[in-house]
């Protein structure tokens, strides 16, 4: 996945891998208790300042908030992508 990020009046091009996860199961179809869900991760391969084109993968990845940053914007263009409003709706 690609997606900018804006963070600390700056935006950057987040390139990555994204899984996103699995859901919690409370009770299996016999009544069984369940299995916890995984949460989303995101594997971070580059980070780019987009204005100056320089690589600062390393100086952002560590901070968390910007990590944090990423899980959102990821999240908003998965969003995006699914938004049933980008459909033809208005086709003949």
């Amino acid at each position: 996945v690609e997606v900018d990020v804006h963070f600390d009046d700056r935006v950057f091009v987040v390139k990555g891998r994204y899984e996103p996860g699995t859901a919690h199961v409370y009770y299996l179809r016999n009544g069984d208790p369940g299995y916890p869900g995984d949460p989303p991760e995101l594997e971070i391969e580059k980070v780019t300042d987009k204005s100056s084109g320089m690589d600062v993968t390393e100086a952002y990845c560590q901070v968390d908030a910007f990590v944090d940053a990423c899980y959102e914007a990821v999240g908003e263009h998965l969003a995006d992508q699914d938004d049933p409003r980008d459909d033809h709706r208005n086709e003949d």
